[in-house]
């Protein structure tokens, strides 16, 4: 008895580096650059730019917004005129040939006069859009003229005041783009080193001596430790690559 009891702490001493430190990194670090490729944001089909603006006026007014054709640094500009109508109302602009556009410019109003910006959507499709309301929206609204702008913090709006007859403000879309790239890609590095991390904690548990006791006592007569890995394994592949994609 005394012999085989040896035989078994021997066996069980054998299985204690069943993979070497250097392989247990290199395999996480393989999993690292894989499930970042897997989450990095893509770069979908553009389509023509939708802008939905929710705008509080307190009279009639006319709001234009242009942008430039074929994304010139002085080009001619196309246009948009929308009738603003007393209360809080949803307005809609549809650019076309809007699909790499970089900027465009924002008429508030034709006269001297003062409304409220709730919010603003850029929606180049259902899976593209970047939402603007907050302090967020104020940031982006950039006066150029006869403008001044004021952020409503009890309504969390952006006051804009027309000083003027041609008031203009601009919205440099592409730097709006990169940041929500940028905050996506860390986002996605943050994960992957995190799965990483586990993955490496968990391949040297599964390498030490007291996994290969317990394995060696337990395993072979219960098979619900077999489906307990299988069941995480399980939703660990559903949440790599549908819940968290859909998060980012």
């Amino acid at each position: 008895m005394r012999l085989t009891g040896e035989r078994s702490v021997q066996a069980i001493d054998q299985r204690k580096e069943v993979l070497p430190v250097s392989v247990r990194l290199l395999l996480a670090a393989l999993f690292v650059i894989s499930l970042f490729v897997l989450l990095s944001p893509g770069d979908p089909p553009p389509k023509g730019l939708e802008i939905r603006l929710t705008v509080t006026s307190a009279a009639d007014e006319v709001m234009q917004l242009f942008w430039p054709v074929d994304g010139e640094s002085h080009p001619q500009l196309q246009d948009r005129i929308k009738g603003l109508i007393p209360g809080t109302h949803r307005y809609w602009f549809r650019l076309s040939g809007s699909e790499d556009l970089e900027w465009f410019r924002l008429d508030p109003a034709t006269r001297p006069t003062e409304i409220l910006i709730e919010e603003i959507v850029l929606g180049w499709g259902p899976d593209r859009f970047i939402t603007l309301n907050g302090p967020e929206l104020y940031e982006a609204l950039e006066p150029v003229q006869q403008v001044l702008r004021e952020f409503d913090r009890d309504n969390s709006m952006v006051r804009i005041v027309s000083t003027g007859i041609d008031p203009i403000l601009r919205i440099d879309i592409d730097r709006l783009t990169r940041s929500q790239e940028d905050a996506r890609i860390a986002a996605a590095l943050a994960i992957a080193l995190a799965a990483g991390l586990a993955l490496l904690l968990a391949l040297s548990y599964l390498c030490s001596a007291g996994y290969s006791a317990y394995s060696h006592t337990t395993y072979p007569s219960r098979a619900l430790h077999w489906a307990g890995w299988g069941l995480a394994m399980l939703l660990t592949g559903v949440l790599l690559t549908v819940a968290v994609p859909a998060l980012l």
